[in-house]
């Protein structure tokens, strides 16, 4: 025992050799193998420790920890067999075996579970598979763009002062470069794009960075010596596992859409001012034919009224006899059809021009019933066709419209069924459905043709039945009709038409109670003079025609009345004896009514000074009533329409 000498502590114990008997072979079988044993248990911890801290991102680290601990156990275990072969030190040895049990039991207990996962773990062949399948699907990505031609670029660890830029190589390409001939940079991508939009563009690319907004963004950047127009989108994505970000984007040129976008814009701008230069042409020629009309109708209804006038006093006249008393109402017809087609193309023109003012008022439908069968029944028995006027409608039934341009819509109405109907009747019915008023005409008349429906309500166009048949007309009614109902609420349209059987036509129209006039002004207008004797009227006209037709007119209501040709006599006579009402004729050579009316006020004239126009447009009148005169008279003149404006003025002094 002394040459296995032991300490006192281990005296107690027998080295392991005893039971070997201490048999050589056997004895160095045993050392040898756990002393290979225990080098390779040594060396196998450290290999496995060297894997895990150089393959940080791998999974499982501390697996492999385990491992290396629990073989490196089993390695001390080994080298103490081998010495306690010698020496007895088996309480070390115990030891060791529990770190050895310990560090078994806790590899067993979490390698189990981890084995239920590592089975889930794709094998090599499906890896190698879905590798494969990640190179097609990209080589088909790239094969995408470059059939696109769109450039991508990425930059990676956006958290770090210094960011990984990539470039595909179309992007390389795009920006004119060979690619990968150089390494990308941000710097050098903002000092590619235009001075003008590189602080717009390197302030859109700092928010998506910060925001990870995705909007398109179009810039130009240079390519080689020439700046083209490119769309840039990118957004902003994060890694799993380290929360690195990362800036993902494509660059696409846009610079051929851009030049069509700008020539398309070029043209539009073009095109904007020639429809402006078109419609000021278009302005300019409706206000000189508005001009002209306007001159025109001053020039036909100074004449026209003449006759008119003249024409009503000798209806009244005693001395005539029955013939010449006929030849006169043919005349008043006749000049009254001709004043109503002055009138439909001033409305017309007025219409075209939004300048067209309508006036409500209360009107009883059976009225109107009654005006158009007396207006037509005589027309109509001089043709032996039957006129029938029917009102569905209460006898008492009341609306509110313009009283003037309904009858204008039935006139033309009415007026074309007699025109066109030489044989058969005319029939007229007034009826309500629902808030809509309607007015139907049905004539047996010449009828439309097909192919001329379409042009039925244009202005200035007559059917060719129309023209064969001798009938006369402007081609006016029909659109003039239809505007002036759109304008009150409805609309005038051919129901129904057959050629050589007749026609059916149909207005309607809205009762609109908004625009009834005051209590106060409906009274106005209802008034009715027995007296003018006592007023006092002097008339200003440089047409002498004109003055002694307005003379005689006044001298039938018994008025009070003077008449001058010459602006200075009227003045001279004003100062002697101021007059209740002065008319004044606006369109006069040596000072017109606007400048006498100035010169009257300033002769300090209080009396009343209504205008006398034949001018038929809106802007006349407005320019009248913004002058200073208190009211005025439209030519021609008749001696109903004067007294109902006389009475109407001066009802107080007929009413005290």
């Amino acid at each position: 025992m002394s040459e296995h000498g032991a300490d006192s502590l281990w005296m107690s114990f027998m080295p392991h050799g005893h039971c070997y008997q201490w048999v050589p072979w056997i004895l160095w079988s045993h050392v040898i193998s756990d002393a290979l044993v225990a080098a390779a248990y040594f060396s196998i911890p450290f290999c496995i420790l060297y894997f895990a801290l150089r393959r940080k991102d791998a999974t499982l680290n501390y697996i492999y920890i385990l491992f290396a601990l629990f073989i490196f156990t089993c390695g001390a275990g080994h080298v103490l067999d081998i010495i306690t072969v010698w020496h007895p030190i088996y309480h070390i040895q115990a030891a060791v075996k529990v770190v050895i049990a310990i560090s078994s039991v806790a590899t067993a207990i979490i390698l189990w579970p981890v084995t239920f996962r590592a089975v889930n773990i794709p094998s090599r062949r499906v890896l190698e598979d879905n590798t494969e399948a990640l190179r097609l699907a990209n080589e088909r990505y790239n094969l995408l763009l470059e059939g696109s031609g769109v450039g991508t670029f990425e930059w990676h660890r956006l958290e770090d002062p210094e960011k990984v830029v990539f470039w595909s190589d179309r992007l390389y390409e795009l920006l004119g470069f060979r690619p990968n001939s150089f390494v990308p940079t941000i710097e050098l991508f903002f000092s590619l794009v235009h001075p003008d939009d590189r602080e717009m563009v390197e302030e859109s690319f700092r928010q998506t960075i910060k925001s990870g907004g995705k909007i398109p963004l179009e810039f130009r950047m240079r390519v080689l010596t020439d700046y083209r127009w490119f769309r840039a989108r990118r957004m902003v994505r994060s890694m799993e596992k380290n929360q690195s970000q990362f800036l993902v984007g494509s660059l696409e040129d846009i610079n051929e859409q851009k030049v069509s976008e700008e020539k398309i814009l070029a043209m539009n701008t073009n095109l904007e001012e020639e429809v402006k230069r078109r419609t000021s042409q278009v302005e300019l020629a409706n206000q000189a034919k508005t001009r002209f009309l306007a001159n025109m109708s001053h020039e036909m209804r100074t004449p026209l009224g003449l006759i008119l006038g003249f024409s009503e006093l000798l209806e009244d006249a005693k001395s005539l006899g029955p013939e010449a008393k006929e030849y006169i109402r043919l005349i008043s017809k006749n000049g009254e059809i001709l004043s109503r087609v002055i009138n439909d193309l001033l409305d017309l023109s007025k219409i075209e021009a939004g300048k067209l003012v309508f006036q409500y008022s209360k009107i009883k439908l059976q009225d109107l019933v009654d005006y158009f069968h007396k207006a037509f029944v005589d027309q109509a028995a001089s043709k032996k066709v039957a006129l029938s006027i029917q009102n569905l409608c209460p006898d008492d039934e009341f609306i509110v419209t313009d009283e003037i341009r309904l009858k204008q819509i039935v006139y033309n109405l009415l007026s074309n069924a007699l025109k066109f109907t030489d044989s058969g009747s005319v029939h007229m019915t007034i009826g309500k459905r629902g808030e809509t008023y309607y007015l139907d005409v049905v004539d047996t008349g010449i009828g439309i043709p097909v192919h001329e429906k379409a042009k039925l309500f244009q202005e200035y166009v007559r059917g060719e039945l129309a023209t064969s048949s001798g009938a006369t007309g402007t081609g006016l009614g029909l659109r003039l009709a239809q505007n002036l109902a759109r304008r009150l609420g409805g609309n005038v349209e051919l129901v129904t038409s057959q050629v050589g059987k007749g026609s059916h036509f149909r207005a309607t129209f809205q009762s609109d109670e908004s625009q009834l006039m005051t209590a106060s002004e409906q009274h106005r207008e209802n008034v009715a003079s027995t007296n003018l004797e006592s007023i006092l009227i002097y008339v200003l006209d440089d047409n002498e025609d004109n003055v002694r037709l307005a003379e005689i007119f006044l001298k039938k209501l018994k008025c009070q009345v003077r008449g001058f040709v010459s602006y200075q006599d009227l003045l001279s006579e004003v100062n002697k004896k101021s007059p209740d009402l002065i008319l004044l004729d606006i369109h006069m050579p040596e000072k017109n009514g606007f400048e006498v009316l100035d010169l009257l006020k300033a002769e300090s004239y209080e009396g009343l000074v209504w205008a006398l126009t034949a001018y038929g447009m809106n802007e006349d009148v407005e320019r009248i009533k913004e002058h200073g005169f208190d009211d005025y008279i439209r030519k021609p003149i008749t001696i109903d329409g004067m007294r109902k404006k006389l009475s109407n003025e001066f009802k107080e002094r007929f009413h005290e």
